[in-house]
């Protein structure tokens, strides 16, 4: 994450600049894939004014401006403004649904108009009521196309994965065990979720339990050609797994 800190009508001093860098650094608690953050600082007659915009990606992801008094009062509450815009977005990732079409198959040879075709595809939701959202919606959309067109559709609907969805008490736990290994501050617990399918979600319909990632490095995301797993996090992995069970199930004396 690159910072730029600049004053306006205003000298920034070396201990203000360190006080702004290591409060823009839990940013990252919130914001996945910060690139670039940008903060001006200012003053305007009797307010100190601060304006932090935040770049993911490339592109500006999120900015906020406040003002106060005390100059590091208000880069606090810009922060906690774009602290707060971050988990409403992550909150709209949770309502939001993916649909992808991975195959197009038609009968017949390349010359000639074929007669039925296939479509296959995911569908992935975060939310029980969102896929149930989802289903009824396409059944409708594929009877309201091919009617429109004078063609006939059927839509077969399969449910397979569920979200994986961590119990509070057990992901605390696993958390817990984690910053023994490598340290509180080395484990992210407040992370977007995603959208994988996991064997694991049927266990946690099931029983409560927990799921979590060992950080592999820079490297492409797993399921890709270019996957490289690393070698070099295979004592943590072992050692929390040790750990869990030490600490989960104590031996009695």
């Amino acid at each position: 994450m690159k910072t730029q800190i600049t004053g306006r009508h205003i000298d920034v001093s070396p201990s203000l600049k360190s006080y702004v860098t290591s409060r823009l650094s839990k940013l990252e608690k919130y914001i996945d894939g910060i690139t670039d953050v940008h903060v001006t600082l200012s003053a305007e007659k009797y307010r100190q004014i601060a304006e932090i915009n935040v770049h993911s990606r490339g592109k500006l992801y999120l900015s906020a401006k406040e003002g106060s008094d005390d100059l590091k009062t208000s880069v606090q509450q810009a922060l906690e403004k774009i602290a707060g815009q971050a988990k409403k977005k992550q909150e709209k990732r949770i309502d939001r649904k993916r649909r992808a079409v991975k195959s197009a198959e038609a009968e017949g040879t390349f010359n000639v108009i074929a007669a039925t075709g296939e479509l296959a595809g995911t569908v992935r939701t975060l939310k029980p009521e969102v896929r149930d959202l989802v289903e009824a919606r396409m059944n409708a959309i594929v009877a309201g196309i091919a009617t429109a067109h004078g063609a006939e559709a059927r839509l077969r609907y399969k449910r397979s994965y569920p979200v994986t969805r961590n119990h509070p008490e057990q992901t605390a736990f696993a958390a817990a065990v984690a910053g023994d290994i490598v340290g509180r501050d080395r484990v992210a617990t407040d992370i977007p979720p995603i959208m994988g399918g996991e064997d694991f979600s049927y266990m946690l319909e099931a029983r409560p339990g927990a799921f979590i990632f060992v950080g592999n490095g820079d490297t492409a995301a797993l399921h890709n050609p270019a996957y490289d797993f690393n070698d070099a996090i295979i004592p943590i992995g072992c050692s929390y797994w040790v750990r869990l069970v030490e600490t989960a199930m104590p031996a009695s004396t």
